[in-house]
């Protein structure tokens, strides 16, 4: 869960030994957030709007071949958190 009207960093890593990216592309359902074309594969995902999303990545391997990560759920609250 998150404040409304932050900022959030998107990133992506690739655990599978030997596998290379050319390119990562960010989604909350089938809207582009950002893309990254190089190491680190980050963007960054400007003020996302109150609700649930459900956030992922779509990569092209240095081979050519697509693939897609599990969705994340992000919760964006209705007020920002105060502190007690």
């Amino acid at each position: 869960m998150i404040d409304p009207g932050v900022n959030v960093q998107l990133s992506a890593s690739v655990s599978e030994k030997g596998f290379a990216l050319r390119k990562v592309r960010f989604y909350d359902g089938d809207k582009l957030l950002g893309e990254a074309v190089s190491a680190p594969w980050q963007a960054t995902w400007e003020k996302p709007a109150r609700g649930a999303h459900a956030v992922l990545a779509e990569y092209e391997g240095a081979d050519g071949k697509p693939g897609a990560s599990r969705p994340a759920l992000v919760i964006v609250r209705q007020a920002a958190s105060v502190a007690k």
